[in-house]
């Protein structure tokens, strides 16, 4: 009997570990993220706009490239959205709560997006992301939602000591 006891106490305690691990805020903050993804390389732009709490903000990586509220974030996203506009693949990230309670999380995030440069070469770039997601009574949206693209570095210069 006690045998018994013990395999149902280790078969309910990693049943609960396993529900938690859905509940982990960079498990979320990903899944979240590739829902936008998938949206937005379908050019599903409402789909991706309903991610979004009324007053988010946005910040995309251009020149002037913020928007605050549904609808300027809406005019940003059908810029973006657009079906065929390339490819995105996860390359990794974390998530934390934030705050008191299990209704916020901070997370960043890394993503190769691929498409076809003007010149009709494949372009890869890497984006980075930074949000701030909250919990709404429909889910899981942005409350901000940053995202930007490195750029390379400046050449070093050498300086040459000055004579005394």
């Amino acid at each position: 009997m006690n045998r018994l006891a013990l395999t149902s106490l280790l078969a309910s305690t990693l049943l609960a570990s396993y529900a938690r691990a859905g509940d982990v805020p960079s498990a979320i903050a990903r899944e979240i993220s590739q829902k936008f993804i998938n949206a937005c390389e379908a050019g599903k732009v409402s789909e991706a706009l309903s991610m979004y709490v009324d007053d988010a903000v946005i910040v995309f990586p251009s020149e002037g490239a913020r928007a605050e509220g549904k609808p300027a974030i809406a005019k940003a996203l059908a810029e973006l959205c657009q079906e065929g506009m390339g490819k995105s693949k996860w390359l990794g990230g974390n998530g934390a709560w934030f705050g008191t309670g299990e209704n916020a999380i901070v997370a960043t995030g890394a993503w190769e997006t691929s498409g076809e440069g003007p010149d009709g070469k494949t372009v890869r770039v890497t984006v980075r992301t930074t949000e701030l997601l909250v919990k709404t009574p429909d889910g899981w949206k942005y409350r901000i939602d940053h995202a930007s693209v490195g750029v390379p570095l400046p050449a070093a210069v050498l300086e040459t000591p000055s004579a005394p």
